[in-house]
């Protein structure tokens, strides 16, 4: 779909994934067998449509325009007051972990004093009060939320 046209609808919390044509972006779909790669949270501020992701070297928000094509999946609330102050309260403070994302393909245990993208995802998703076991990998995320009826959408 247009970015134009799924815009509109996008809200603060809502799971956003990549499937990246970079090196590691093919080496992280191709050691999970999935179609993403990356992944990062809708944040709006004043009616703009941005991406909080774990990316090197800082956690970051970035316009969402400047990163399509991406898929969104909309999640059925929005982010609760604790765990939106939790995620602006990681911008430029936490940094981006090249080992955990290389840990989180071969191992459930991963340390959180740094993030890649999906640890990022999880524990703002899990302060949300959504419950999320061992999950790692963009495509783990994914696939939790599709066996709760999240259908990701694709947007160019």
């Amino acid at each position: 779909m247009k970015y134009e046209t799924v815009r509109p609808n996008i809200k603060t919390g809502d799971v956003l994934a990549w499937s990246s044509d970079t090196f590691l972006g093919k080496l992280v779909r191709s050691m999970t067998e999935s179609t993403y790669s990356h992944l990062g949270l809708a944040v709006i501020l004043r009616d703009r449509v941005f991406v909080l992701e774990a990316v090197h070297p800082l956690v970051r928000l970035v316009p969402l325009s400047s990163l399509l094509p991406a898929y969104v999946v909309h999640m059925n609330s929005p982010l609760s007051q604790e765990a939106e102050d939790y995620a602006f309260s990681l911008v430029g403070t936490k940094h981006y972990s090249f080992i955990d994302a290389v840990k989180g393909m071969f191992t459930s245990k991963v340390d959180t004093e740094d993030f890649q993208c999906a640890e990022l995802v999880k524990v703002i998703l899990e302060k949300n009060g959504n419950k999320i076991a061992s999950i790692n990998t963009p495509s783990d995320v994914i696939r939790v939320l599709e066996k709760h009826d999240k259908t990701p959408i694709y947007m160019e």
